[in-house]
């Protein structure tokens, strides 16, 4: 995280600039370090317990974790959301376990619902009514559930089975017995009421945060007035981490609100459809989704409180 001076993006610093900083203004890391005699004789032991191929990995392991900045954790910090919404946004489809995750799923009551008495309803005896007609026989092919997801919808059939895709081709050529439309209740729902494109462009901040985060400067090699061969890592500068933390910002704000929107309606459907159908159709929020949208929003602050931690170390090292 902390670096040779602010402002700079290479390694490359005057003499005289140099001197005035000779411990907060990099990180230093020499190349020859001496080992406890008790670390040695710990490592001697274990190598011979151990196959040398597993030796080796250990050995060149610990030679690598000095080299991972703290700018590489919120790189992978920042990937997380980035994997996470585009799996709810490919969400429905007959990949995998994709298909379950969507947004929200309607499907017909297998039992009859239980009577309100609240004067919810103006006449409780239609529940019955429209109920009944939901499971009776029918010679068509019965739809059974539908699932609603960002680009896709998936409809289940009876004996058949389930199939994704858009309204038009999502179902079969078949006669389907749909008699409260739920077919097209998931279609309206994902054409009207809910849309990916803002978490697209929110991911595509992320990216770009996480290309400036990896143009931070590295450590390199380079001697110091003794003589000596040690490595270093200037600080990033002031330009490229303001641009990534604004971008962040952003991102992780926008995200936060489109999430919330994303649960908002779904809510607001599931109250609608029940009760416009008497509560012969039940509406469920995809659970899967939902996690991996709010685990998003979570990475993504906190890259985004890392982000700014480091940008107050720099200035608070940069001032001493």
């Amino acid at each position: 995280m902390s670096g040779r001076g602010t402002g700079s993006h290479s390694g490359s610093r005057p003499a005289s600039h140099r001197s005035t900083l000779p411990n907060t203004g990099a990180q230093r890391q020499s190349r020859e370090r001496p080992q406890p005699s008790g670390h040695a004789q710990t490592t001697s032991k274990s190598t011979t317990s151990t196959s040398p191929s597993v030796s080796r990995f250990r050995t060149g392991f610990y030679r690598f974790i000095p080299f991972i900045g703290y700018h590489h954790v919120l790189m992978f910090l920042l990937l997380l959301p980035i994997v996470f919404m585009s799996i709810v946004i490919a969400g429905c489809a007959e990949i995998g376990g994709i298909r379950s995750v969507h947004l929200a799923s309607f499907s017909y009551r297998q039992h009859p619902p239980a009577y309100k008495t609240d004067g919810s309803f103006m006449n409780e005896s239609i529940q019955d009514v429209v109920f009944n007609w939901t499971v009776r026989s029918t010679d068509a092919v019965r739809v059974e559930a539908v699932r609603a997801g960002y680009l896709r919808i998936c409809v289940k059939l009876e004996q058949i089975g389930w199939h994704c895709g858009l309204k038009g081709s999502t179902v079969p050529n078949v006669e389907v017995f749909d008699p409260l439309q739920l077919i097209q209740i998931g279609h309206h729902f994902r054409t009207q009421m809910v849309t990916c494109g803002q978490i697209i462009i929110y991911l595509i901040l992320a990216a770009v945060t996480f290309v400036l985060l990896a143009r931070f400067p590295g450590w390199h090699e380079e001697e110091d007035p003794g003589g000596s061969v040690i490595n270093v890592r200037p600080f990033p500068s002031r330009k490229l981490t303001n641009i990534a933390l604004i971008t962040n910002g952003l991102g992780s704000i926008g995200l936060f609100i489109s999430v919330a929107w994303q649960n908002i309606a779904v809510a607001s459907v599931a109250a609608v459809v029940e009760g416009m159908r008497y509560d012969a159709v039940e509406v469920k929020m995809g659970v899967a989704a939902a996690v991996l949208s709010w685990l998003g929003v979570l990475f993504y602050a906190l890259t985004l409180l890392g982000l700014t931690a480091m940008v107050l170390s720099i200035t608070i090292l940069s001032l001493m």
